[in-house]
């Protein structure tokens, strides 16, 4: 969650990123992750749109950020105040852009995880990537069409299926969140967390509240990284049931996966450690 539009914390945490991804080969970036809202306030209009190069292509210039970005859609994607966006116009930048990745409002992506023996490399294990729209109903209300759902469980169902280890999640909404803005969804509970426990989903990746935040939930981990270019202090003191860390600050979440566990690391805007899963 990081749309804009291209201000002093926005680029301190593309440096704070960059710092991160050059420290040590350990923190080699391989791939970035959009939890959406990608485009403030009321998304683009066409792929000629000045905020495209205001909010992404001017402000995330490093070396290390220059790799495929697997975008997802926001709820100020889809419009805002009176403007109303099909988000076409995103997916449509997928062709221009090197780095943007985003061939339809939903979609999923696999990744071969290997490994060198003697000079030989090994696929050892399949980790499935799923991009929802949480918002492709309307902009206004948190809710999912029933062909995307649809479409989901099969995809989940083809994964398991076929011998993938790893299932991981991207939507913009949070079904558990701590901020007072939005907080949880039991929308998106009721929604998601059946097919997470029938087909094993390890991780939950999202935004909509600009905050960091950890949760854990029925086995799932939930990544809440908003604070790519806002920030609110506007935490519950307490957080709620499912929290594990939180912070209302600018920043960013780095990650590792494996095939049993997922490592977390999260950053603030100067690149230093807020918290560590390990």
């Amino acid at each position: 969650d990081w749309g804009g539009p291209g201000r002093e914390p926005q680029r301190d945490v593309a440096k704070a990123m960059d710092r991160i991804a050059t420290s040590d080969p350990q923190h080699e970036i391989h791939f970035i992750a959009s939890t959406g809202d990608n485009m403030y306030e009321d998304g683009i209009a066409s792929v000629h749109d000045k905020k495209l190069q205001r909010n992404f292509e001017n402000v995330y210039t490093q070396p290390s950020l220059q790799v495929r970005w697997y975008m997802s859609l926001g709820n100020h994607d889809h419009g805002a105040h009176g403007v109303m966006r099909d988000a076409q116009a995103e997916v449509n930048y997928s062709k221009v852009s090197r780095r943007w990745f985003l061939p339809s409002t939903y979609y999923s992506q696999r990744f071969y995880v290997s490994k060198k023996d003697e000079g030989a490399v090994h696929h050892s294990y399949i980790v499935d990537l799923f991009v929802l729209d949480t918002y492709d109903y309307s902009p206004r209300v948190t809710q999912m069409t029933e062909a995307q759902l649809k479409w989901f469980e099969k995809a989940l169902h083809d994964s398991v299926a076929s011998g993938s280890a790893v299932r991981l999640v991207i939507g913009h909404r949070p079904l558990y969140s701590a901020g007072a803005k939005h907080g949880s969804s039991p929308y998106m509970q009721k929604k998601l967390e059946p097919l997470f426990a029938k087909y094993g989903v390890s991780a939950y990746m999202c935004g909509d509240d600009h905050e960091l935040q950890v949760l854990q939930s029925k086995g799932v981990l939930h990544l809440l990284s908003g604070g790519g270019a806002r920030a609110k202090k506007d935490l519950k003191p307490n957080g709620v049931p499912q929290t594990v860390f939180q912070a209302g600050v600018h920043g960013f979440m780095w990650a590792k996966v494996n095939r049993t566990e997922i490592d977390v690391e999260l950053y603030n805007r100067r690149a230093e450690l807020l918290f560590h899963s390990s």
